[in-house]
Formats: C-alpha cells, structure tokens, sequence
C-alpha cells in the first residue's frame, strides 16, 4: 500500500515536471493528457471529490474571469476551496471543443509577456498547488481504496464465473455472497472488522473496520442487474466513507 502511495506521488511531480517544461505551442495538449491521467486515478478523483464539498459554493465562472482584468485572485478560504477550483480550470481547459480561444489569449497574457515564458509561470502560479495538495493528500488519506480495487481486480480476472454461479444458486441472498466474499478478502489483506452491521448517514453498512483508527472503512456493497438501464450485466459497487468517499463500479459478468 505505501508503495503504491509512493509511486503516485512520483507520478504527480513527473507530470508537473512535464507542465513546467512543455513548450508554449505543445502545452494545451500536455495539459489535455495529464487531466485524463489525473481523472482515471480513482485515489486522486476520490480526494478531488471530498475537496469539492468542502466550500460547494464557489462559483468558477465569475473566478476565470479574473483573466480578464488578467490577475489572479483566489475566492477560497481552504485548500480543499483551492485545489477543487484549479481541478475544474484543468477539466475546462482540456476540452478544446469548449474552450473560447479568447481565454487562451489572456492566459498568456496574464502569466508572461513571452509566449515561451506563459505556460512555466501559468503552472507555478496556478496549476502547482493542486500537485502539491494532491501529492500531501495521498500520504494522509486512507489506503483502503487501493485495497477495494484489488478486490475488484480479484473478482474481474479470477473470481467472476465462480461468484456469479454461486449468486444465480441463491438470488435472494445474492448481495450476501459478494458481502461475505469481500469480507474474506478485506480480512486476508489484514483489515480486522466485526461481522455485524451498523446505522451510517446512508443507511445500514456491510462491512465496517478500524473504528478506532483515523482511518475507518464504512463499506456498503449493491447488485445490479442492469433491467433498469438494459446494460445486461451483473456489477459490482463498493463504497468507502469516511474522510473522503470513492466509487468503483465493475461489471462482474456480461
């Protein structure tokens, strides 16, 4: 677990490195790219999403107009306020499609008189602080994400045709198969948890663990059957809740 900590946080700062020395007419493409990396890393989108909520009433319209008077300003009071309104000018500008090429101009404008000089200034002054909150964050937040997509590895690669035929045995206690089958797994990777169920904000838990750590694992597992959205598939969803909340979603058989 600490190395895969370890080795995403060496991954933030090569990406930073690359913003840093990317050449002006390459940069919105170099941007474009680390966004999609950044927005597949399921720790990094879970902390991105517990950000979000800290101050959910800031506005990113009114702040990129900024550019306009070409200043930078931060309307936040915390660095979660921060980070979440630097993630939403990374996904914005990632999407040329969208993207007014008007704003590009007073980019430039605002962060280097030189075109060679805007995108090292740009990531410094505004791109660098999502890195840095990214790169803090993963070494405090929990590791049990990275556990429960181990598990969802296990089940996809060798467990799916065994644990979809003992759950067409016994539908009715279908989401007890994958319950007891991801306790089993949780235990083997040494997370101790009482097999009993509790009241959270969202309802009765499946699995809880390390209650009187700072770190506690609330885990919550539903079946699909896709006749609603007519996907035709069987998924799997765990749900970790505490101080940040990540959803994976998986198709068990199709």
């Amino acid at each position: 677990m600490m190395r895969y900590q370890q080795d995403l946080q060496v991954a933030l700062r090569e990406r930073l490195r690359r913003l840093l020395t990317s050449h002006f007419l390459d940069f919105g493409h170099q941007l474009e790219m680390i966004t999609a990396w950044i927005a597949k890393q399921s720790a990094l989108v879970a902390i991105l999403t517990a950000a979000e909520r800290v101050e959910p009433d800031l506005n990113y319209e009114e702040w990129v107009k900024n550019f306009e008077r070409r200043e930078l300003s931060w309307p936040v009071q915390t660095e979660e306020g921060k980070a979440a309104l630097i993630w939403a000018f990374m996904e914005h500008m990632a999407n040329d499609d969208e993207v007014d090429p008007t704003l590009w101009r007073l980019i430039t404008m605002t962060f280097g008189g030189r075109a060679t000089d805007w995108p090292r200034i740009m990531t410094e002054r505004l791109l660098a602080p999502l890195f840095d909150f990214l790169s803090e964050r993963i070494g405090q937040d929990s590791s049990v994400l990275y556990v429960l997509e181990r598990y969802v590895r296990r089940v996809e690669w060798f467990e799916r045709d065994s644990l979809y035929d003992v759950y067409r045995a016994q539908t009715r206690r279908g989401e007890d198969v994958y319950d007891r089958d991801l306790r089993q797994f949780l235990f083997a990777e040494g997370v101790n948890m009482p097999f009993s169920q509790a009241k959270s904000a969202s309802g009765l838990s499946d699995v809880l663990a390390e209650l009187d750590s700072e770190d506690p694992l609330v885990c919550e597992v539903k079946l699909f059957d896709g006749d609603g959205t007519r996907s035709g598939r069987l998924r799997l969803v765990s749900t970790k809740c505490s101080s940040m909340r990540a959803t994976m979603a998986r198709p068990v058989r199709t």
